[in-house]
């Protein structure tokens, strides 16, 4: 996990306590889940409520653009929906997050299916290679 902001209007919160203090947009997947929940409970449990909640991870760079609000997501969304931010990491240790590719069962030996999931490992391979 990292934190993308806007270089041209802040610096990155280099403390705990700068990270805590800071205004950030969270992605509201439901009134009860967020992109926060991969966060450890002893960070999420000091940081005051987010500035603004979003419904996806499309609409956070607008929100973030020539504005002081960070976010808090995984650093691969650089080359996607976060692609015009910058990124430092957090101030704190964080496990690393696993990410699973997941499908049903029936689609197991599908062709299209098969293509499919290999292109996104694919891609997901390259982009980590850089």
């Amino acid at each position: 996990m990292v934190i993308f902001y806007d270089p041209e209007v802040r610096k990155p919160p280099e403390t705990l306590k700068q990270y805590i203090d800071a205004p950030y947009v969270n992605v509201c997947f439901s009134t009860t889940e967020s992109s926060q929940q991969v966060l450890p409970s002893s960070l999420t449990d000091l940081l005051n409520e987010p500035a603004i909640g979003v419904p996806n991870f499309n609409a956070v760079t607008q929100f973030i653009k020539e504005t002081d609000l960070i976010t808090t997501q995984i650093s691969v969304m650089e080359h996607g929906c976060l692609k015009g931010l910058t990124w430092s990491p957090l101030p704190v240790d964080t496990e690393a997050l696993k990410l699973f590719l997941v499908w049903h069962e029936r689609y197991d030996n599908d062709p299209a299916h098969e293509w499919l999931r290999g292109r996104i490992v694919d891609t997901v391979q390259s982009i980590m290679a850089d």
